[in-house]
């Protein structure tokens, strides 16, 4: 046997342990990296997918035969290394570098297409949980609206609850640019801000047709008890609403009576909006809505009435 075919087999086996097929979830074939190996750009039926696999093993077969071939000619005319041409997945010939010099900026622009294909994932999963439900969404239907294939979803995202995770943090990081920052931009009053802040719901529940729905009161309602760090994303999301109407309090306590609890205040102020926005979306009206925004106004009133008269009556006992 010569060393160039003991070669090609050493490499063929070396490859094939970095790509193995494997079943998903819903038992479809998927070429699944071993090694940081992105799957197939292309996701097909079973027969295909194998065929895709192999040729992806037999394109590393060539690039790694093409390296020892560089290596191998390193002392050439000019000292200058060996490059081979191959094929990609979609046939196009591409160079291949030999070993340690890598194409320039070839690996930059590979992350950036993997952080972009995870961006766009995220971006597809949070809207589809939110319009369908967490659990009617399934990965098959996130590849097919983000425009990709299974096998790329399942590289970025193992399982769908390791992904609501990611979706809940994106809310999270959304919460001060997307919802309050154009709110609080436009308002200065304190109190006034957290009636804006309500008022941007109002819009959202008209401008939809009535089919508007809190996203996170929808998850935290579908959502099965027993997946605890899914509700506890949920709940830190809930904590940092209730946070930003606590500062609006906390900036208009000199209104406000003394002894009031601003951090449960801004808890019924949470409910006071999950609860309007689900009743008016049953109801099919904004009704229910502008009645609980006019109870909590109405208590509003009454508790700065308090304040005032508290004001007046320490004022009356420092004149004494």
């Amino acid at each position: 046997m010569d060393g160039k075919s003991e070669v090609k087999r050493e490499v063929k086996r070396e490859v094939k342990r970095r790509v193995r097929l494997e079943r998903n979830f819903d038992g479809h074939l998927i070429p699944t990296p071993v090694k940081g190996i992105e799957p197939p750009e292309v996701y097909l039926d079973e027969a295909e997918e194998k065929a895709i696999a192999m040729r992806k093993i037999a394109v590393q077969v060539r690039q790694k035969l093409g390296e020892l071939e560089g290596r191998a000619g390193g002392g050439a005319k000019g000292g200058k290394r060996k490059m081979k041409g191959v094929r990609n997945f979609e046939g196009d010939l591409i160079v291949n570098h030999a070993i340690g010099r890598g194409a320039p900026g070839r690996k930059r622009a590979k992350q950036g297409r993997s952080r972009g294909t995870r961006e766009r994932l995220v971006e597809t999963a949070r809207g589809m949980f939110w319009e369908h439900g967490y659990n009617a969404t399934t990965m098959r239907d996130i590849a097919r609206a983000a425009n990709t294939n299974l096998g790329n979803v399942h590289y970025h995202f193992k399982r769908k609850d390791e992904l609501l995770l990611v979706v809940l943090e994106k809310y999270k990081e959304m919460l001060r640019p997307a919802l309050l920052d154009p709110v609080w931009q436009k308002v200065t009053d304190p109190i006034e801000k957290i009636f804006g802040l309500l008022a941007v719901y109002r819009e959202a529940i008209v401008a939809t047709n009535f089919g508007y729905g809190c996203p996170l009161g929808r998850l935290a309602m579908e959502i099965d008890p027993g997946m605890r760090e899914a509700h506890a994303g949920i709940a830190a999301n809930f904590e940092g609403w209730s946070a930003a109407v606590q500062e609006c309090l906390e900036a208009a306590r000199s209104r406000l009576p003394k002894a009031l609890d601003m951090r449960r205040l801004s808890r019924f102020v949470l409910t006071v909006m999950e609860g309007g926005v689900m009743q008016s979306r049953s109801y099919r009206s904004v009704e229910p809505f502008d009645q609980c925004v006019g109870v909590l106004r109405d208590y509003f009133k009454r508790l700065m009435d308090e304040g005032s008269a508290q004001g007046m009556v320490y004022r009356g006992t420092l004149r004494t």
